[in-house]
């Protein structure tokens, strides 16, 4: 099996290889060093259901179930169908 983000050395990544370049990557990008990849991973998530993207298709690209991301990020979809439900009003 190959990996699917493999390290310059063709080897997986494990828990503990991604923790000096993630950190040399915040910093070079100027982020708050308190970044970690879980944030990015949510902020992400947010912004795929913010834009309307459907839960399933979320779900599968973040290696989650459908149900885990309706219970944590449901109230974006709630709020996403209230903006469209208003520009269909406006109309």
């Amino acid at each position: 099996m190959e990996p699917l983000f493999a390290r310059a050395d063709g080897r997986f990544w494990n828990n503990d290889a991604w923790k000096r370049p993630f950190k040399r990557a915040v910093m070079k990008a100027g982020l708050d060093p308190r970044i970690v990849p879980y944030c990015l991973r949510h902020t992400a998530i947010t912004e795929f259901i913010l834009a309307g993207i459907d839960s399933a298709i979320v779900a599968a690209w973040a290696g989650t179930s459908v149900r885990m991301i309706e219970q944590t990020y449901g109230h974006f979809r709630s709020e996403t169908i209230g903006r469209l439900v208003d520009q269909v009003s406006l109309l």
